[in-house]
């Protein structure tokens, strides 16, 4: 099994002031083992754009910062928890450590206008669709699109705020040294160049990232940096 190192922070200021510099030149600054590269294109193609994801522990809520370089995107989907997997999307998985064998856990997909798909289940069917919640519940900041076509990297930065999760998974610990498990994705079903990357790779013979048996181990890789107090 895989494992990613979730960083920590002191709160969302210090969030906002380490992915500042834009998502190239915080590619190459962040730490490796809180850096999840999605690399692994495990169903083939030509096409595997540079992506990556990073996650903070906050005192209230997980801050995640998803990116990747592409010339071309494709933004559809406008209404929350459409299938904005068909366009250019980038998407986190969280499954939240529990005693529970009932736990399950959560898949947040977002295309480059900041629009969710947010659910809640233990596999891909008869998962709970939270259509109470939209992107500007979770988003904290995406790149705009005239900046995609200067840059050529898109991202969104979001929160998951601790309440939500264990709403879900009441027994969740934030504090423990296990934090649960997840994964890191990159896709593209209708784009110019259908793809699917991951973090940790998937098993499987099609591209399937419901697939929780294949996810990373999720551990707190401890306190902030002394030079982030």
């Amino acid at each position: 099994m895989k494992t990613y190192y979730v960083g920590k922070v002191k709160d969302e200021a210090e969030f906002r002031r380490r992915i500042a510099p834009g998502p190239k030149a915080v590619f190459f600054a962040s730490p490796a083992r809180e850096t999840a590269v999605i690399e692994e294109y495990p169903w083939g193609g030509d096409y595997q754009p540079r992506a990556y994801g990073l996650c903070f522990e906050a005192p209230d809520a997980f801050l995640v910062y998803l990116a990747a370089e592409e010339d071309h995107v494709r933004c559809e989907v406008t209404e929350d928890n459409g299938p904005v997997c068909t366009d250019s999307c980038l998407e986190f998985f969280f499954q939240p450590a529990s005693a529970s064998e009932d736990a399950g856990y959560f898949n947040f997909e977002w295309n480059p206008e900041g629009v969710l798909h947010l659910a809640y289940g233990k596999g891909r069917h008869g998962r709970f669709h939270m259509k109470d919640r939209t992107g500007k519940d979770f988003l904290i900041e995406k790149q705009k699109r005239d900046q995609i076509r200067t840059d050529g990297w898109w991202y969104v930065a979001f929160r998951i705020p601790f309440s939500l999760i264990r709403r879900h998974v009441p027994d969740f610990d934030p504090e423990g040294p296990i934090l649960g498990k997840g994964n890191f994705y990159k896709c593209g079903d209708q784009t110019e160049h259908p793809h699917w990357g991951c973090y940790a790779p998937v098993g499987t013979k099609q591209p399937d990232y419901h697939r929780p048996e294949y996810f990373a181990e999720l551990i707190s890789a401890g306190q902030p940096e002394s030079g982030d107090q």
